[in-house]
């Protein structure tokens, strides 16, 4: 009984030893979390851009009229505009035009860097005239 004992104590010594010995996994890097920041400074972009979006709307869109504008976009982490979508609703007469006016605001705008490869934003303003 006691040559039991003794082989257990040893087994759990070495055991031990050979936990305490083994390399230590490295625990991986945490995912980065949503560039805050950058987003902060797209939705100001996006907001400073409100007077020229307006000005497309204005010039393309006779009479009275209430309309929608949505646009998404991607960014690569340089700041480039990869990609804009730019939807209005209701679409009427001027339509093609003012989405080409308002593409054409969203291209000039400087965009911020980010850390992510690619950062998608989306932005909505309506507009109206009585």
């Amino acid at each position: 009984m006691l040559a039991l004992a003794r082989f257990v104590l040893v087994m759990t010594l070495v055991s031990a030893s050979l936990a305490l010995a083994a390399p230590k996994k490295k625990k991986p890097a945490p995912k980065p979390a949503a560039n805050v920041v950058t987003e902060a400074e797209i939705k100001k972009t996006l907001d400073g851009a409100e007077a020229k979006v307006g000005a497309c709307v204005l010039d393309n869109t006779p009479g009275a009229f209430t309309l929608v504008v949505k646009a998404q976009l991607m960014l690569n982490s340089a700041g480039q505009l990869l990609i804009s979508t730019v939807t209005l609703a209701p679409e009427g007469p001027g339509a093609e035009n003012t989405r080409a006016c308002i593409d054409g605001v969203l291209k000039t705008l400087i965009w911020p860097k980010s850390t992510g490869p690619i950062v998608n934003a989306e932005r909505e303003w309506t507009f109206r005239a009585e």
